[in-house]
């Protein structure tokens, strides 16, 4: 209870209904009679309902009567207890306590007011009627002065309580616990004592904060403990009569004393609604149950301006619940009649709400990527309203449409703030859309985000090529390849204008050859090069910073088209020199080769050789034969016959360089078969007389009947042999109408048969040897001759001759 109304009338009614007596009297007309006239006797008077005690004001309002003439015996007491003791010792004890220091016959868990009317020196009272404070705490209460158990100093100096005339004596007590808000451990509960007859406070005691009652009690719920009157007598007894009792308890429902609980107190998560309960306490700190409606009790989070009615509820409570969209750092007010409590305001935190897909955002989504890179964009996380959730475990999916890569890399790492940073790579060129999901719902309500992606730089090892001018060309003609540019993970890389990362070059081969290279469509270069020389190439394409295409370098083999070019046609060797021996074999080559100069098969080389003479006589064949190892036409021919000649040579119908050629044959070494001797007379060679002188011709020819110009190393000799042997005299003879020649002549002086050697290059001529008869030339002849002088004599005796045969060539007729 919080106060009783102050009892003046202590009917049987009003005992039976709110006290419960111990060996008390009970009522004694309209007073509670406490103790009788009998010796040794304690008493006590307990008010039924438990009492508020952290803060009172009681007032005791007594009469004691015959009263002896040494004073009354033994007094009263106001205790507080919280035990199912009722009395405690008579005389001293005062009911209450015990004689003996230690308390032990006293009331355990009791604060004591006693009003001692004798003084018991062994118990170290004064000599006069007397106040004191007495508690044990817990253990058994003990009226002992001297002991522990005295907590204030004793109030003397006071208005007798017991005297011979009786008359009422009112004792007032006000107990005030420290004020809740003084927290300071020096903090005291005061405790004010006024006595009959004197104004001012007989006693004022400051009890030291483990003094008070809450701290020395063991108090029952909310505070509350028994209120009791004790009373005792000792041998000599006198009547102990209370007149009047009144008890309020000081607590008032105290604002900033108050408190609030509840998990509200912490925060909670948006859109919750997050609890509060506010405790009334009084102004000393305690809870106080009273009506809680007195006051209006209020929650506001300060920062939103926004505030939340609580609902009153009993003993002094509220409840109520405040709830927010937006997340973070709060400030609660919780006030009554718009007084804060204790703690207020209480700093909440508002968590964000649940994962929502919907109200999360991207950032930074790149509109192109090029393949192969890592592209970032943000994904921050939100709840339904707005609220970054600051969460490291939500799974975030990415989808790309259409499906062209099938291995996207997403790697989303939190990064704090509620922001996934996502590192995206694309590995397919297209124009794709990117979305994303949280749980299978779209972020950002589903927004797409366009994302084109480029190819990546040229990749060389997966450069591919097409076209056979890879390997091979033919000389002359302009040739081409193409080379398909891709990226690392095989996107087409397209060429633009006139730029291109590729490069082509020939290292090696028989000629310089320069190769271009031109951006073309679809990512194709065209690399073109036109090789005139044939033979085999070293050709090195690079991409980017020089390194090697796929399958480069290579080698490429150029060839001739096969088509001659008789401009560029060759012939060379003796038998196209100017001057050939008659008779001689004669081989000069053919090297048929192309515009270039590069040699051509015999494929489609038509080879055709004409030798005629100058005068457009004889003609002369040829043959051909294509000499596979050298690559040239091999032509032979034959002449016998002395002249001047041409000699033609076509390809395909065209004269070669050079064509036609003059060539000359001249005659060969003298043949002795061949020659001819020609006699001046018809027995020059046949016979002869003596002492005649004969002469002959000899015609010098090869072998196939052609008349040397000139004798030049030939020899031509002659002799004759016999019965005697004789010289022939020869000479060379210059006549260009026969020829080379050697004009010869002898004379024979004995007759006989002789022998005509003529030797060419020391072989028989052609007839020889001639046989030669010489009979004596006639008288008659002799005379003559001498009479026509020496000429004619000499005529007569050796006559002339001639040898003679058919020339092949003059038509003469051998002798």
């Amino acid at each position: 209870m919080y106060r009783s109304s102050p009892v003046t009338a202590f009917t049987a009614a009003v005992l039976a209904n709110n006290m419960t007596l111990t060996r008390s009297e009970g009522a004694a007309g309209d007073r509670l009679r406490m103790t009788p006239d009998t010796p040794r006797w304690s008493s006590s008077a307990r008010w039924s309902a438990p009492m508020l005690v952290r803060g009172f004001e009681t007032s005791l309002t007594f009469e004691m009567s015959n009263v002896a003439a040494g004073g009354g015996r033994d007094g009263l007491a106001l205790v507080i207890l919280n035990s199912p003791q009722t009395t405690g010792t008579y005389g001293g004890g005062i009911g209450y306590g015990d004689l003996d220091p230690t308390g032990l016959g006293g009331l355990p868990n009791s604060f004591a007011i006693e009003m001692d009317t004798f003084s018991n020196p062994e118990l170290g009272d004064p000599s006069s009627d007397h106040i004191s404070v007495h508690s044990a705490g817990t253990a058994p209460n003990s009226a002992d002065e001297a002991s522990s158990a005295r907590l204030c100093p004793i109030i003397t100096g006071i208005v007798p309580m017991a005297n011979p005339s009786p008359s009422p004596y009112t004792v007032t007590v006000r107990y005030e616990p420290p004020y809740g808000w003084d927290a300071s451990p020096d903090a005291t509960a005061t405790l004010t004592v006024w006595a009959e007859g004197i104004q001012p406070p007989v006693g004022i005691c400051h009890l030291p904060r483990n003094h008070t009652l809450n701290e020395l009690l063991d108090l029952g719920a909310g505070g509350t403990a028994s209120l009791m009157i004790t009373g005792a007598t000792d041998d000599t007894a006198d009547v102990q009569d209370v007149l009047a009792w009144s008890y309020a308890f000081l607590g008032a429902a105290n604002a900033n004393t108050s408190r609030a609980s509840g998990t509200g107190l912490a925060g909670g998560s948006v859109g919750a609604n997050l609890p509060v309960a506010v405790q009334l306490h009084d102004q000393y700190g305690y809870p106080y149950h009273r009506d809680a409606a007195a006051l209006e009790c209020q929650l506001t989070l300060l920062e939103l301006g926004v505030s939340f009615p609580c609902t009153p509820g009993a003993d002094g409570s509220y409840s109520g619940s405040y709830s927010a969209t937006v997340a973070g750092s709060h400030n609660l007010d919780v006030t009554l009649d718009g007084v804060a409590v204790v703690g207020a305001p209480f700093a909440v935190q508002l968590a964000p709400g649940a994962v929502d897909a919907t109200a999360s955002t991207v950032a930074d989504v790149a509109a192109t990527v090029t393949a192969g890179d890592a592209s970032s964009f943000s994904v921050t996380i939100h709840d339904q309203y707005g609220n970054v959730v600051d969460s490291d475990s939500v799974v975030i999916t990415a989808h790309i449409l259409p499906v062209q890569d099938p291995t996207p890399s997403f790697t989303f790492i939190y990064t704090g703030d509620g922001v996934y940073t996502c590192t995206m790579i694309l590995r397919v060129t297209g124009s794709s859309t990117l979305s994303l999901s949280i749980g299978g719902v779209g972020v950002q309500g589903g927004a797409v985000f366009d994302v084109a992606v480029t190819p990546g730089p040229v990749d060389p090892a997966r450069t591919k090529f097409a076209g056979a001018a890879q390997f091979n060309a033919v000389a002359g003609v302009a040739s081409a390849f193409s080379l398909q540019l891709y990226d690392a993970f095989g996107n087409t890389v397209a060429a633009s204008g006139t730029t291109t990362p590729v490069t082509a070059s020939f290292t090696a081969g028989p000629a310089p050859v320069t190769a271009a290279v031109s951006p073309a469509v679809k990512g194709n270069v065209t690399v073109s090069y036109t090789a005139t020389i044939t033979g085999t190439y070293a050709l090195d394409v690079t991409v980017g910073d020089g390194t090697d295409a796929a399958s480069f370098p290579s080698s490429v083999l150029v060839v001739t088209d096969n088509v001659p070019d008789p401009s560029k046609c060759v012939a060379a060797g003796a038998g196209i020199n100017a001057a050939h021996v008659a008779g001689a074999h004669a081989v000069f080559t053919v090297t048929p080769r192309d515009a270039y100069g590069n040699l051509v098969s015999q494929a489609k080389t038509a080879l055709a050789v004409t030798i005629s003479s100058g005068g457009g006589g004889a003609t002369v064949d040829a043959s051909s034969t294509y000499n596979s190892q050298t690559g040239s036409f091999d032509v032979a021919y034959d002449a016998t016959v002395a002249g001047d000649y041409t000699i033609a040579v076509t390809v395909n119908s065209a004269p070669i360089l050079h064509s036609p050629f003059d060539m000359t044959v001249v005659p060969a070494r003298a043949d002795p078969t061949a020659s001819h001797v020609r006699a001046t007379s018809s027995s020059a060679l046949s016979s002869t007389v003596t002492g005649r002188t004969e002469s002959f011709l000899v015609l010098v020819e090869d072998a196939f009947g052609n008349v040397l110009a000139s004798l030049g190393n030939n020899s031509i000799a002659a002799h004759i042999t016999g019965p005697r042997s004789y010289a022939v005299s020869c000479a060379e003879v210059h006549d260009p109408s026969i020829g080379a020649a050697v004009s010869c002549s002898y004379s024979i002086d004995k007759t006989g048969t002789y022998e005509l050697w003529i030797m060419v290059d020391n072989e028989p001529a052609l007839g020889s040897p001639f046989r030669i008869s010489v009979s004596w030339a006639h008288t008659l002849e002799l005379i003559i001759g001498l009479i026509a002088g020496v000429g004619v004599l000499a005529m007569c005796i050796t006559g002339f001759f001639v040898v003679r045969s058919r020339s092949r060539r003059t038509g003469f007729v051998r002798l």
